[in-house]
């Protein structure tokens, strides 16, 4: 019996790690083919098989992290796209933080998608930070011309959400005395 419960405990990791592999791998393949929703749950998938996720969840069997912080900012990096081009602005606003949180340097655009995702969930002082860090680190780049015309029309969008928000309303509702019919 110990000698099952022996294999056991050193086949499991191998096993799990394999899995991981193949979550991140359909994650890549559903991702290529613009699939971002079924992206989005397989790179959830890879992260919480990862040892390391946003809730710090560490599977049973194993003591210590199977993956390198690198992989986890690259799974990381993947869910929050995959999250933001189907539009789910909110969970992808998490991730791109931790993302530019723990190493930028890797992922240069995580800053832009990071702002534009904050102006998304109506954070537009938040972003005007965010887009202006992006622009001005990207300013002298040219492979980053494009994305910084993006980032300087976020900017502008999020300076007009502001300046918008600060204008009182003119508009006065009151119900109608009497009924209405057309």
């Amino acid at each position: 019996m110990k000698i099952y419960l022996l294999i056991l405990s050193l086949c499991l990791p191998q096993i799990a790690a394999a899995q991981n592999k193949t979550f991140k791998v359909r994650a890549d393949k559903a991702f290529a083919e613009m699939d971002y929703v079924t992206a989005a749950y397989y790179y959830d998938k890879a992260l919480e098989n990862g040892a390391l996720t946003a809730a710090g969840k560490v599977p049973y069997f194993s003591t210590k992290n199977r993956v390198d912080s690198s992989g986890v900012n690259e799974l990381r990096y993947q869910l929050a796209e995959s999250y933001r081009l189907y539009q789910n602005y909110t969970m992808a606003e998490t991730l791109y933080k931790q993302v530019v949180e723990a190493n930028e340097s890797d992922y240069p655009l995580a800053r832009l998608w990071y702002g534009l995702c904050l102006r998304c969930n109506n954070e537009p002082s938040k972003a005007v930070g965010q887009l202006e860090l992006f622009i001005s680190s990207n300013k002298d780049i040219k492979e980053n011309k494009r994305y910084a015309t993006i980032a300087a029309n976020e900017l502008k969008d999020c300076l007009f959400a502001i300046k918008q928000s600060k204008i009182a309303t003119t508009a006065k509702i009151v119900k109608l005395e009497n009924s209405f019919s057309i």
